[in-house]
């Protein structure tokens, strides 16, 4: 993507003081990355105690995927109504909304009243995320005009670093502090409550991004060919990451609550971190590069093979290359909306995005679930993911390379 002289030779810290100086500046980008943190971690703490939760519950592998598969499909139905609301009250306030549920659902599931108490608190905290979502992304577009690349991958990068700390500190809670799963789910109730603290003191003090936006209307943005096929890479990332998070600490050596299965579970998720520091000071525009998405789906497809056809005993190195490949398509797809649409769309653009991705991301844990219990073979997920992974590679190839009408690329974080 080539940039503007008049973008390039603003200086990369053209942008930080657009609105209130660099330690506005700072607190905003901060406030991303934690916002980002707490969106993902409530969720993936659950997989590393789904079996104790299952088997205290009494629960089929099918129905314990639903512990994880139902949230998704709320993400994708709250995202639209999440973008609606936002052209009525502002991004920011529509995040911070988002935030109180997310905090209110996380406390309900910890709550008495078994499975049902851990439905509706989850899915309480899946409408907040997916009201919260679509907004976020349009504020690290207003919030920074000229560095639009490098605060989305911070947001994306706050993500995962939730994906990891969900994934790697809950084993090391349920031992040390909370004792079992409904313990572990009050330890992630207090970095929600301090979510929307944080996020308050920030969006007061900052543009609320109501300007300007467009209606949703999802049918003529799928028109668009842009839109179809960073929905479809969005989908197939959703498909194979909740599904390997979701069962792989069962297919480790010696299942479920072993070291091998945090291990794996701590590889999956953590192979993000360095990737996404590197994006982050990356000079050059990847989100609508080819190679790009294909790279990313030849890693998930290396890493889901091994876990089909070669089995656990290398479960750190499959795990290692399916989060590459995973992180590398969720990077570049949750930037190319405020990468490529102007202002007014960002929002819209998104919603439909993660309406679609996350309905069809769906269908992944509980599927993979109840085809363990017809197979009985812990490995029978990946097979799903791998298919998955070949739909990376597919929507990598068809993805425009340049992106006609797109908002001018003002990002100094882009090279020529």
């Amino acid at each position: 993507m080539t940039v503007p002289a008049s973008a390039t030779t603003a200086g990369p810290d053209a942008g930080a003081h657009a609105f209130g100086g660099q330690a506005a500046h700072t607190a905003r980008l901060l406030s991303l990355l934690c916002t980002g943190f707490i969106l993902r971690a409530v969720l993936l703490g659950v997989p590393p105690v789904l079996e104790q939760l299952r088997r205290s519950l009494g629960l089929s592998h099918g129905m314990a995927g639903l512990v994880i598969g139902l949230p998704v499909l709320v993400l994708g139905l709250s995202a639209l109504p999440g973008a609606a609301i936002t052209r009525r009250i502002g991004a920011a306030r529509t995040v911070g909304a988002g935030l109180v549920l997310l905090a209110v659902g996380a406390v309900l599931r910890a709550a008495p009243g078994g499975f049902t108490s851990v439905m509706i608190g989850t899915l309480l905290l899946a409408v907040g995320i997916g009201a919260a979502q679509p907004p976020l992304a349009r504020l690290a577009q207003v919030w920074f005009p000229r560095q639009v690349q490098r605060a989305a991958t911070v947001m994306t990068l706050g993500l995962l670093v939730g994906g990891i700390a969900g994934a790697a500190l809950t084993p090391f809670v349920v031992h040390g502090v909370a004792h079992d799963w409904r313990g572990s789910f009050v330890f992630w109730s207090v970095p929600a409550a301090l979510a929307v603290v944080m996020w308050l003191a920030v969006a007061s003090r900052s543009p609320d991004g109501s300007a300007g936006q467009a209606p949703v209307r999802i049918g003529p943005l799928l028109a668009d060919p842009r839109v179809r096929w960073i929905t479809l890479l969005f989908a197939a990332q959703g498909v194979t990451f909740y599904t390997s998070n979701t069962w792989i600490a069962g297919a480790s050596a010696g299942g479920a609550d072993t070291p091998a299965a945090a291990l794996n579970l701590l590889c999956l998720n953590g192979a993000a971190l360095p990737i996404t520091l590197v994006l982050t000071a990356t000079r050059r525009s990847f989100t609508d590069s080819r190679r790009f998405y294909v790279a990313a789906g030849l890693l998930s497809i290396a890493g889901t093979a091994g876990w089909t056809f070669a089995g656990p005993e290398l479960g750190p190195l499959w795990s290692l290359l399916l989060g590459g490949g995973g992180t590398m398509a969720l990077v570049g797809a949750t930037a190319y909306s405020p990468m490529s649409f102007p202002p007014a769309q960002v929002a819209a653009v998104a919603a439909t995005v993660w309406t679609v991705g996350y309905i069809a991301a769906f269908v992944g844990p509980p599927l993979a679930g109840f085809s363990i219990d017809l197979f009985h073979n812990p490995r029978a997920p990946f097979a799903l993911c791998l298919a998955f992974s070949f739909l990376l590679i597919l929507g990598g190839l068809r993805l425009p390379r340049t992106v006609p009408g797109a908002v001018p690329a003002t990002d100094p974080a882009a090279g020529d």
